[in-house]
């Protein structure tokens, strides 16, 4: 190997690829045994050190040009003597006394095999991977470069990477605080890359510009995953659909509602008649002190939405198919709010297809639905089992079931082929002899075909699934989060509870039933139902619009199909209308008089969207909040459980801000006194007190072992004290010492001091903004008081590591000194003192 066998540039060529590929650039950690030097640094002993061998053959200067494979470094001019300093750099195998200790048979191997190698075939690079290479490298290159090049065309955002975007560098569960700051940075208009671009409108001009002023520009929804993941058709529904289909379904839906009452008494008397059996299932639960609202307030939304869409409503012990729908729905919001690779696959739809991602990123949610659109359509067909078209309909399936037999090719609400119309034409017009009046009716035979098929196939039993879907996931979830909140917001502001159930039992009373015709007469219950709203934002983000031709916001040019996002919660939460948005503040929606309505306030308020996307179920839903809150508050009034931070969860896919779980109590009056606050009580008391004494008579044996002279000096008081009163008092109006052991009392309070069993107190939380000081604390802040440093500030006790009773009293030895507040360690129990009385 060493040049050997006259192989002289081969052996250096070997030694070159070594050297290049260096496949340990990082030696085996060395650890010193002893303090040494390298050089002139000093190494302790004991420390771990790495000899980096990349550099020492990458970047030494003995091999210049390291990226280069050149053999020839290790050769002399003459191209036959090794260069002796180029050899001694090259350390493979490591160097010293821990080199491999394989390296003699490693060089053979090497050298062996790789002239057997060469000696009997030609290594050469295949040129269908060099070609793919450039093809690929080429295509990589065309898109980055396209890449950047389209983000001219947006508004300006934060910097994507190619391939992903943004969604890397987004915090999807501070999604609001994020766009709240590119909104200081690049202002109400800006672009996020997720990957595909989504346009975002954070102030209300701007997103009252977009989708009211110029609606139709703005009024197309994406028609893809995920907002196809509940349509049974292809652009089916009122929510997700978009076009002349979208416009026939919202028509429809909202004609229908109207006729059964949405916004008229019809509609109320059935939310009233759903409220009552609401406070019918409260009344029977027994225990009141611990409720979880959730089901009870989903059966509630659920009923009323049940009975509108299919006719029947459920029984609160009956209602196991409904929360199993609800629960389905909830785990859905679940899963999608934690995944990326729905967004991925919006840029690239191939990912969809891929067998374990695209079940990750669309399969499992598709899986989802099923049990839920089986409940839809079990539903449907038992509000249709019993129907006949010549009975009046009772629920808005039956209504939109009798808007289906307008077309004649329809039957029992399944789709006949609409294509037997066209082909019928068709047939009619090969009968034309071919002339331009045949060849022109057979033009118009087909124009009027697909007309037709346009027209017949806008309500069609898939489209029907797709409004029930529609209604019922979009009413359900929103309504009930709200609700979820209110009670929340309500439990944590008692004085606002207060405030409303005082206007209504001065308005309604503690019998009556609420009814639109009293909201006029109770401005303050409107304007918390309104900060409800407000503040709990459950649509921070709004659904995504889609733009149908190139357009502009405030000058802004955002070009067509573009992905736009109108963030209610900028709106709502950082609006200079609503000063201190953070803050639960119900008056900012009434004038001065506490009376008149603040129109600025009501008109930025757009929990439903605004435009012609506006939410269509916007009548049901305030029915609903107006009369589930009053009903509510008159008759319980709602407590805490227990304490709970005010958390936010911000989902980013489906938009919902929901609280965090938390439980309730529903009272006539305030729940202090209860079995479960005995208990803490107790819990609290033994736990406390039984560790600290303990520990504490603990510490004063072992003091008192070390310090003979001070337990003699308390053994010989209390012996006189008990002498001559027999008994210890603790005189509970001078807290601290009896009027007889002022010696062993102060022994009692330095060792106290002196032991400090609790250096760091338990945690305290800010409930507002404060100071300390001039120091501001914030709300909602962790404090600890340390107070090993107050009982040993050797300003107040000279010599604190020193055991020294005498501290505490003053120089004649009998007078106690006072303790303040500051340097005082907590009272003294009679208990500590006893046991330690009788001990000494």
């Amino acid at each position: 190997f060493h040049f050997h066998l006259q192989c002289t540039f081969f052996s250096a060529a070997v030694l070159e690829v070594q050297r290049f590929a260096n496949i340990i650039a990082i030696n085996p950690v060395h650890r010193t045994v002893k303090d040494t030097f390298i050089g002139s640094y000093p190494i302790p002993a004991d420390t771990l050190v790495l000899g980096q061998i990349h550099n020492v053959m990458a970047n030494s200067p003995v091999f210049t040009t390291p990226e280069k494979f050149s053999p020839e470094r290790f050769l002399m001019d003459d191209g036959v003597t090794p260069n002796k300093e180029a050899m001694e750099q090259f350390c493979p195998f490591s160097i010293g006394k821990r080199v491999c200790v394989g390296e003699g048979m490693a060089k053979m191997e090497l050298f062996i095999g790789l002239i057997t190698i060469v000696q009997n075939f030609k290594v050469v690079q295949h040129m269908f991977f060099l070609w793919a290479l450039l093809l690929l490298t080429t295509a990589l290159a065309i898109y980055i470069w396209r890449f950047y090049e389209n983000i001219k065309r947006y508004p300006k955002g934060p910097p994507p990477y190619p391939f992903v975007g943004n969604l890397l560098s987004l915090n999807f569960f501070k999604i609001h605080k994020e766009f709240a700051k590119y909104t200081k940075e690049y202002g109400s208009i800006f672009t996020v890359y997720l990957p595909k671009p989504h346009v975002v409108i954070t102030d209300f001009d701007g997103v009252k510009e977009a989708f009211v002023k110029k609606g139709d520009d703005f009024i197309g929804r994406s028609g893809i995953f995920p907002d196809t993941l509940f349509q049974n058709v292809e652009n089916g529904g009122v929510i997700f659909s978009q076009g002349e289909n979208w416009r026939e379904q919202r028509r429809a839906s909202l004609h229908i509602l109207r006729d059964f009452g949405m916004g008229k008494n019809l509609m109320e008397e059935q939310v009233l008649l759903s409220a009552h059996d609401f406070l019918a299932h409260l009344s029977s639960i027994k225990n009141k002190d611990e409720i979880c609202l959730r089901e009870p307030i989903q059966v509630f939304i659920g009923n009323i939405i049940n009975k509108t869409l299919y006719g029947y409503s459920y029984e609160y012990d009956k209602s196991d198919r409904m929360m199993k729908a609800a629960k389905e729905l909830n785990a859905l919001i679940e899963g999608m709010r934690e995944s990326r690779l729905i967004f991925l696959g919006q840029f690239f739809p191939i990912i969809y297809r891929l067998p374990v991602i695209g079940h990750m990123a669309k399969g499992r949610f598709v899986d989802m639905t099923a049990g839920l659109r089986q409940t839809i359509r079990e539903d449907v067909t038992r509000a249709l089992e019993s129907y006949t078209v010549d009975q009046e309909p009772e629920c808005l399936v039956q209504a939109y079931y009798q808007k289906m037999q307008s077309n004649p090719l329809l039957d029992r609400g399944e789709n006949r082929l609409v294509w037997i119309s066209y082909a019928y034409l068709c047939l009619n017009a090969t009968l034309f002899k071919a002339s331009s009046a045949g060849m022109a009716g057979f033009a118009n035979s087909k124009s009027t075909a697909q007309t037709s098929r346009k027209r017949l196939s806008n309500f069609s039993y898939d489209n029907l699934l797709n409004v029930c879907m529609d209604f019922y996931t979009a009413g359900m979830e929103t309504t009930t989060t709200t609700l979820r909140w209110a009670t929340l917001l309500f439990a944590t502001h008692p004085e606002e509870q207060e405030k409303v159930r005082e206007e209504i039992l001065r308005v309604i009373g503690p019998e009556g039933k609420p009814t639109s015709s009293d909201r006029q007469k109770m401005p303050y219950t409107n304007a918390t139902i309104q900060e409800i709203q407000r503040w709990a934002n459950i649509l921070p983000m709004n659904v995504v619009h889609r733009t149908v031709r190139d357009t502009s916001v405030k000058g802004v040019k955002i070009p067509a199909d573009t992905h736009v996002l109108g963030e209610i919660h900028q709106i709502l939460a950082h609006s200079p209308v609503f000063k201190d948005g953070h803050e639960f503040r119900p008056e900012r929606f009434l004038m001065e008089d506490g009376v008149t309505p603040n129109k600025e306030a009501v008109d930025h308020l757009c929990p439903f969207s605004m435009g012609k996307r506006q939410c269509a179920g916007e009548a049901l839903a305030r029915v609903e909040l107006f009369v589930g809150v009053v009903s509510l508050l008159q008759n319980y009034r709602v407590c805490l459980f227990d304490v709970i931070l005010m958390a936010v969860l911000f989902f980013f896919f489906f938009f919902f801000a929901e609280p965090a779980v938390f439980e309730a109590s529903w009272t006539a009056q305030n729940t202090i006194f209860s079995y479960d606050n005995l208990f803490n009580v107790c819990s609290d008391l033994f736990l406390a007190g039984m560790e600290t004494t303990a520990t504490t008579l603990r510490w004063s044996a072992l003091i008192l072992a070390k310090h003979q002279d001070v337990q003699i000096t308390d053994e010989n008081e209390i012996r006189v004290v008990r002498n001559r009163r027999g008994k210890c008092d603790y005189v509970e109006e001078e807290r601290i010492f009896l009027v007889d052991s002022v010696s062993c009392s102060g022994s009692v309070l330095e060792l106290q001091r002196f032991t400090n069993i609790i250096a760091i107190n338990a945690v305290h939380r800010t409930v507002k903004d404060t100071f300390i000081g001039s120091v501001p604390v914030p709300a909602d802040t962790l404090v600890l008081g340390q107070i090993y440093n107050v009982l040993a500030n050797s300003l107040v006790y000279p010599a604190p590591e020193k055991f020294s009773r005498e501290r505490f009293l003053m120089d004649d030895g009998v007078t106690p000194k006072k303790v303040t507040n500051k340097s005082f360690p907590g009272l003294l129990s009679s208990t500590d003192f006893t046991y330690f009385f009788n001990m000494v």
